[in-house]
């Protein structure tokens, strides 16, 4: 069921906030990021193994534990873009945003008229099963619905400035591994080329007035960016923690 958007609004008003990114199709995961500390996670179903489902399953492990879900989907398709909202997504992550012609037609397939073209659903988990009325539930729904797109190829760095002057983009992401595919140095996130694109990404966001997400690996990256200006931070991703954890607990007892 929509709810008030806690980390859109921490960001409005300056606050910072801090994200996990799940792939596992796993509610508990989502239990154990809002227990943890998280603001929010991106459940990802671009490379997770997640169904329908389970998504729905894990918004609901996120609404219980009020950390904020949002989904990364698969491509930029509207029908993608409602069947995450009608799980009850409070937000939309979008990867390999292109041109501004794409961008507004994420922006507008995430909200219902005036403000874009989304589909209806009113009787669904989003709108509390019709418990909403329809016009406060659109409002609210617009104004609560969190988007966030990835730069993550050449042309979305050279079309950086017409994509983040369309209206309803709420954060950017720059995804360097897939910039530093897109730019000759493949697996080498932090190679001078990579992080200059990921530079030129902030920059126009910061110009623009969008908060850019930043990928921060440990407090000293978090205070860089912080520094920087940056109010949201994705600290890794649920495989890597998981699989070093495993791997420090059994090297810790093999010694």
């Amino acid at each position: 069921m929509l709810k008030r958007n806690r980390v859109k609004s921490t960001i409005k008003n300056g606050g910072v906030v801090y994200g996990v990114l799940v792939a596992l199709p796993s509610p508990a995961l989502i239990e154990m990021s809002a227990l943890a500390g998280f603001d929010f996670v991106i459940i990802d179903q671009e490379h997770g193994a997640i169904s329908p489902e389970t998504l729905e399953n894990m918004i609901r492990a996120a609404e219980a534990t009020e950390i904020c879900p949002l989904v990364r989907i698969r491509d930029s398709q509207p029908e993608s873009i409602l069947a995450a909202l009608d799980r009850g997504a409070q937000g939309i992550v979008v990867p390999h945003m292109a041109n501004p012609e794409q961008a507004s037609q994420v922006a507008r397939a995430c909200r219902f008229y005036p403000r874009g073209n989304r589909g209806m659903a009113a009787a669904g988990r989003s709108s509390g099963f019709g418990t909403i009325p329809p016009t406060e539930f659109f409002d609210m729904a617009n104004d609560e619905t969190f988007l966030m797109i990835m730069i993550e190829d050449q042309e979305g760095v050279e079309k950086i400035d017409q994509i983040l002057a369309v209206e309803g983009i709420d954060a950017i992401l720059a995804g360097a591994g897939d910039l530093a595919q897109a730019y000759g140095v493949p697996g080498q996130p932090s190679h001078p080329r990579t992080q200059e694109m990921v530079a030129k990404i902030f920059t126009a966001a910061q110009k623009a007035n969008v908060p850019f997400c930043a990928i921060v690996k440990d407090s000293a990256g978090a205070k860089n960016w912080e520094e920087r200006g940056a109010k949201c931070f994705l600290t890794g991703d649920d495989q890597r923690i998981i699989f070093a954890a495993f791997r420090n607990l059994i090297s810790s007892i093999k010694r």
